[in-house]
């Protein structure tokens, strides 16, 4: 509904668009502040940060790998991963065949709504765009305040998801192992990591107020990583202990992407930051 709203209001597709410059004075644009009004042909585009910047948020679109496992699991039958292990070839083979539907049809679609909404919303404001698109559109157009309704109920909707995942990579990581003593009142603990992520995200939500910021930052360095520099590093640790066989070229190539990936997230991680907090290091 939201990327219906923001392509529906873009000039370059509806001439008649309340956010026209061509009728600036008798539309929406009059009563929005300077830094929510369009504006274009404000970069270069090779020393412009927006291309870092862009491949950052880019790479947050398409990020659902944390919540993965729980998606095949649930197709699986919903059990845990011990009780699917236990299903039949025929079992795994029919769950396998859905979570790739699922995929397939997903990831498309996700990337086609992404582009539609970052198309449509810089063709709308150009430069001024906010990271929140929806932030520059005017407080009295009733399109706009229904599609923010929207997007927060799907958000308080989507929370519960992307923080169990969170929570469960944390217990993971830091967690004690499955059978050890330390596993004991493993309820008490549970209670009390998801006490302190869920206060470590409220409090970084309550200073961090560009949601593009969150979005460029988390897919500039969690998105090099996942995509560059993890897989390479499971392939070379597989290959060093000798499961997998690997050509010398292989392992090199591996280790090229980890270097890649180290230098994209800190480019990328820099930029956005610097871009957010000090935009005039980069004029």
């Amino acid at each position: 509904v939201s990327s219906a709203f923001v392509a529906l209001r873009c000039p370059a597709i509806f001439s008649s668009s309340p956010y026209n410059l061509a009728a600036a004075a008798k539309n929406f644009l009059a009563t929005l502040p300077a830094h929510q009004s369009p504006i274009f042909n404000t970069f270069c585009h090779l020393k412009s940060p927006a291309p870092l910047v862009l491949m950052g948020m880019g790479g947050m679109a398409l990020m659902a790998h944390f919540s993965a496992p729980d998606f095949y699991q649930s197709l699986a039958g919903g059990g845990g991963e011990a009780e699917n292990e236990q299903q039949s070839p025929e079992d795994k083979s029919l769950a396998l065949k859905k979570y790739l539907k699922v995929t397939l049809m997903g990831y498309p679609a996700v990337a086609l709504v992404n582009a539609l909404t970052m198309t449509c919303g810089f063709l709308t404001f150009g430069g001024n765009s906010a990271g929140m698109i929806l932030n520059n559109y005017a407080t009295t157009d009733i399109g706009a305040a229904v599609s923010r309704l929207l997007v927060a109920i799907s958000m308080i909707g989507g929370f519960p998801l992307i923080f169990m995942a969170l929570k469960s990579a944390a217990a993971d990581l830091f967690g004690p192992k499955p059978g050890s003593s330390a596993m004991e009142n493993s309820d008490q603990k549970q209670q009390k990591l998801s006490k302190i992520l869920f206060s470590s995200v409220l409090a970084i939500s309550m200073f961090v107020k560009d949601a593009g910021f969150v979005v460029g930052l988390n897919g500039a360095i969690m998105g090099s990583a996942i995509i560059y520099a993890f897989p390479s590093l499971m392939f070379l640790r597989l290959a060093k202990s000798g499961r997998i066989a690997a050509r010398k070229g292989e392992r090199l190539l591996c280790r090229s992407l980890v270097v890649f990936g180290v230098l994209s997230a800190l480019m990328g991680g820099g930029t956005t930051i610097l871009n957010s907090y000090f935009p005039h290091l980069l004029k």
